[in-house]
């Protein structure tokens, strides 16, 4: 049995169940001890697995795409299961962000929870910059979700991300070295 083979089991099925909700069928294999695959097919056709991440150090899952054959579903794939996450997260406002780069496109996502029930939601692309690829998702959804949280008079959100520069940089701890980062931390 892999080390975490339990833990990782346990945050899938919520996935799988959500996947298999929004039309696809998915399995579950190739458990290793801080990753498990999900072999997602929609319609008699395979895209490949997406591949769930655990970090037990700060008891944290992501998800990849890397080896899909059919990267074009991904970002509704990665919706689902971030959709899937158990959502006692406590009491006030709490904000998830996530960009991603997959075939030459770049997209974000966000999701605001308030005391545990979703209160709003987007996503999209957005153009190349500077060839940050992914990074530039990251910091899209991250002042989306501030933007929408600054019309809705939201006066404290905890911020949850997976991608550390949208900490250090807000913060000072990394140095902006372009116009992108530079506005971020702005």
């Amino acid at each position: 049995m892999a080390k975490h083979e339990d833990v990782l089991r346990d945050r899938v099925a919520p996935f799988v169940d959500g996947l298999e909700q929004e039309g696809y069928e998915a399995s579950v294999f190739g458990v290793q001890d801080h990753s498990i695959k999900v072999a997602i097919i929609e319609e008699g056709r395979s895209i490949g697995p997406a591949v769930v991440y655990y970090k037990s150090s700060e008891d944290t899952f992501s998800i990849k795409g890397h080896e899909m054959r059919d990267g074009s579903h991904f970002d509704s794939i990665k919706q689902v299961f971030y959709a899937s996450e158990k959502t006692d997260i406590g009491p006030g406002y709490h904000a998830f962000v996530d960009g991603s780069f997959q075939n030459d496109c770049i997209g974000y996502g966000w999701v605001v929870y308030r005391d545990n029930e979703l209160q709003a939601e987007d996503w999209g692309t957005v153009d190349q910059f500077e060839s940050m690829e992914q990074v530039v998702g990251e910091l899209k959804a991250t002042v989306e979700v501030l933007n929408w949280c600054v019309s809705e008079e939201v006066d404290a959100v905890d911020l949850h991300y997976d991608y550390e520069g949208i900490e250090k940089w807000a913060v000072g701890d990394w140095k902006t070295k372009n116009a992108l980062t530079k506005r971020y931390a702005n």
